[in-house]
């Protein structure tokens, strides 16, 4: 359910952004239910953004620990990176441990075909 409710106001605080794609595309959209429920469930789960971001979201709110500033600068690299990472100049993500738990956790490795570790001496492997 927090998967559901996290994705329904990520695209909620973004309506605007896919309301000019669509524009963009032709298919002007003046609301949510111009795009129905099918096309904003594939949103939410097949733009890597927006997957990514939910993931580690919902697992970030588990922690037994404040949520600080940082943590969203580091989710935000997150969700920038691992969906591009397959592309051989990026298969490698080297972050603090929180994150690279998360991600492995919520397979988010396997399914952007990805290396997520602590060790930056993996770096080497790409050079």
């Amino acid at each position: 359910m927090k998967k559901r409710i996290y994705s329904a106001l990520t695209l909620i605080g973004d309506f605007q952004c896919i309301a000019d794609i669509a524009k963009g595309i032709n298919r002007p959209i003046k609301d949510a239910s111009d795009l129905g429920e099918k096309t904003i469930r594939r949103i939410a789960r097949e733009v890597p953004t927006y997957d990514i971001e939910r993931e580690l979201a919902v697992r970030l709110e588990q922690q037994d620990r404040d949520i600080d500033e940082n943590d969203f600068r580091d989710m935000e690299s997150f969700c920038t990176v691992i969906p591009y990472a397959s592309i051989p100049y990026a298969s490698c993500v080297v972050a603090e441990n929180m994150f690279v738990n998360l991600s492995i956790q919520s397979g988010l490795d396997k399914k952007y075909n990805t290396i997520v570790t602590t060790d930056i001496f993996q770096l080497r492997n790409f050079l």
